[in-house]
């Protein structure tokens, strides 16, 4: 006879099964008594004090495996809801450092050119200061020396005349 599990033996294959003592040594005893080809007699199986007998409910035993799956399932999930979370308020955090950071770009763009137009404008104040005494030296140098053949100033250059130094036209 060949046994199925790898043993020299059915007597050594004889081992406790779901918490049932298979008697052991009782097969032992016929083992040594009648030899290795002896056939196993049928005895009663005892439980054995530390393991009481229980019926398997393999439906109960399949509840209790899919309520840890579940409950597990939950704990990853909150795991992922958690991390998720994480990450939107890590991006948040930089997508406001970079609003803020590129509002202190615009502000300093704005105060430059403002700088920039401020120059132009005094360059063009200067300028029209520096035309408009150039115009009033050559009608005070034509009108002081006489009446002359050159012309009147012509109305436009009249009211530029007229105009303030410093007056802006915005």
């Amino acid at each position: 006879m060949t046994p199925l599990n790898g043993t020299s033996s059915w007597a050594e294959s004889a081992r406790p099964l779901n918490g049932h003592s298979s008697d052991a040594n009782r097969l032992r005893l016929i083992t040594e008594q009648h030899g290795e080809d002896a056939q196993p007699v049928a005895t009663s199986v005892m439980p054995s004090a530390a393991w009481p007998a229980q019926e398997v409910d393999d439906v109960d035993q399949e509840r209790v495996r899919l309520e840890l799956e579940i409950a597990a399932a939950k704990v990853r999930a909150a795991a992922a809801r958690n991390r998720a979370e994480a990450r939107e308020e890590a991006l948040r955090v930089a997508l406001h450092a970079e609003l803020l950071s590129s509002n202190a770009s615009l502000t300093e763009m704005e105060s430059g050119y403002e700088a920039t137009i401020a120059l132009v404008r005094d360059a063009a104040r200067g300028e029209v200061d520096r035309i408009l005494a150039d115009a009033r030296r050559r009608v005070s140098g034509i009108s002081s020396s006489g009446p002359s053949t050159a012309p009147s100033p012509s109305p436009s250059t009249a009211s530029v005349a007229e105009q303030e130094p410093g007056h802006d036209d915005e």
